[in-house]
């Protein structure tokens, strides 16, 4: 007998909400039967209005402020039932009324992508006597922090060997661990229209794309770049953009801003589209699949989503900044196969945009990325959780 699937998360910035609409989105093209799986932002759904806004905000102040989020990461990590008890303290509304939520759904099976939100799936099992499993999805593809490791789970995915290893030495049970690719919606991966489509509507000149052929050549033509400040717009990329301007590098830059409309607004109005740094200001946007095809790099902070969207993209990487230690294996991973570049000011950052734009490096990265033959996960993981329902 098939069980109602429900899958948790927390829209705090892409890297919850993004992976599980992907392997959502691949249950309903595998077996539409699990078309109307719910997934569900669970302090907004359950009603915790105070912990929801605080959730949110609480991770803006660390895009502002790193150090606190990697202090964080260091309690979780040390103390992670210490850490899962403060949680409960800090976010009791969240906590009760999450459980209470669950509950009042009825799942045969709980799929989720958030820490928060699998600990109270245990604890609402626990509390009213309830019957489904728990699958927790770690979304960082290279680490996996202690507050995930809730022994209560009755499986735990993560991307790679790297994080199993640390999923087992922090005495989670080998037995209930398995390695799934990272999941990228299959989505992200149906191009409708061509690069100088895309480019044209932005007001971008065609330019073909840099090749990546054994004998990669210089870049054709002006170089591309793709900036985004993620999800919530926030971090040093404005800096950044603003002194690519500032020098009047020679290359064109698509600047996506995220939900800071404010930030997309203000900049809008300040560069000159003739200028030798050629900037195209962008929102919240949902195809950065089209503007990574009319890009020829990616500039962004090394979160797991954006990271994978690039690599699976052949899109090479450059990193300008970390808001979590869980965060740097995305940088250590593809700088040390080829596949990108990190900076940690913004000299670094021009003097190696300058080098890029005038050499062979972004197409020796591309093919690179290629030779790794990375792919997305979603269907993967889709099935896993599809057969885990049916054999409830």
């Amino acid at each position: 007998m098939q069980r109602k699937v429900i899958m948790l998360m927390e829209e705090i910035g892409g890297g919850h909400k993004s992976p599980t609409g992907a392997i959502r989105d691949s249950m309903a093209a595998i077996d539409p039967s699990f078309a109307g799986t719910p997934v569900i932002d669970l302090s907004k759904a359950s009603g915790s209005d105070r912990d929801n806004r605080e959730l949110k905000d609480s991770w803006n102040r660390m895009l502002e402020r790193p150090w606190l989020s990697r202090f964080g990461n260091i309690l979780m990590n040390a103390l992670p039932a210490a850490a899962r008890w403060a949680s409960k303290k800090i976010y009791a509304e969240y906590y009760a009324r999450g459980a209470a939520h669950i509950r009042d759904l009825r799942p045969g099976l709980v799929f989720s992508c958030y820490h928060m939100a699998s600990t109270i799936a245990a604890d609402a099992r626990e509390r009213y006597g309830l019957d489904y499993r728990i699958i927790s999805m770690g979304t960082d593809p290279f680490d996996v922090l202690g507050m995930w490791l809730d022994d209560r789970v009755d499986t735990l995915l993560v991307s790679s060997e790297e994080a199993r290893a640390i999923a087992i030495r922090r005495r989670f049970p080998a037995e209930r661990i398995k390695v799934l690719p990272y999941p990228v919606n299959n989505k992200f991966f149906e191009l409708r229209r061509s690069r100088d489509e895309v480019r044209r509507e932005l007001g971008l000149a065609p330019s073909p794309p840099i090749p990546s052929g054994p004998s990669p050549a210089a870049p054709p033509g002006r170089l591309t770049l793709l900036a985004t400040a993620g999800g919530m717009g926030r971090g040093v990329m404005t800096d950044y953009v603003r002194r690519l301007y500032a020098e009047r590098v020679p290359v064109d830059v698509i600047f996506v801003c995220g939900r800071n409309e404010a930030l997309a607004e203000e900049l809008r109005g300040t560069f000159d589209p003739a200028a030798p740094t050629s900037i195209r200001v962008q929102g919240y946007v949902t195809n950065m699949n089209e503007l990574l095809q009319a890009s020829d790099v990616l500039v962004a902070k090394a979160g797991a989503a954006t990271t994978f969207e690039g690599l699976l993209s052949r899109t090479p990487i450059i990193f300008t900044d970390w808001a979590a230690y869980n965060e740097k294996p995305n940088i250590d991973y593809t700088v040390g196969h080829g596949g990108g570049w990190y900076v940690r000011s913004r000299r670094e950052f021009i003097a190696l945009v300058r080098r890029l734009s005038r050499g062979t490096e972004v197409a020796e990265a591309r093919r690179r990325l290629e030779a790794l033959g990375l792919k997305t996960g979603a269907d993967e993981i889709a099935s896993f959780v599809m057969g885990e329902a049916r054999n409830r």
